[in-house]
């Protein structure tokens, strides 16, 4: 990850605070510019639970993350259990899956 997108990350820490809020303080251009990965990546550091990383791709029109495919349920299982960034990429690349 580049340095511009973890300081990036780093300044949207949403603790307590509701989805809907953080949609309303960030413009849509940011949410709808940036892609699927990007979202879960601040889901990840922001250590949102899945209900709350489906809303935030939901709302934000990227779709959500289904168990039934490789890559997304390896996602949904380190959200569940609050991997961080670098343990989720490194569960993906021990299964051949794209990294975030």
């Amino acid at each position: 990850m580049r340095k511009s997108d973890e300081r990036c990350l780093d300044n949207m820490l949403i603790e307590g605070m509701d989805i809907h809020e953080f949609l309303k303080l960030n413009s849509e251009n940011f949410i709808k510019n940036n892609g699927i990965d990007e979202l879960i990546k601040i889901a990840i550091v922001n250590q949102l639970n899945v209900d709350q990383t489906q809303e935030l791709l939901i709302i934000s029109e990227k779709g959500k993350l289904y168990p039934r495919f490789k890559r997304d349920a390896i996602i949904i299982h380190a959200i569940s259990n609050k991997k961080s960034l670098e343990e989720l990429n490194n569960d993906l690349g021990n299964c051949s899956e794209a990294k975030l």
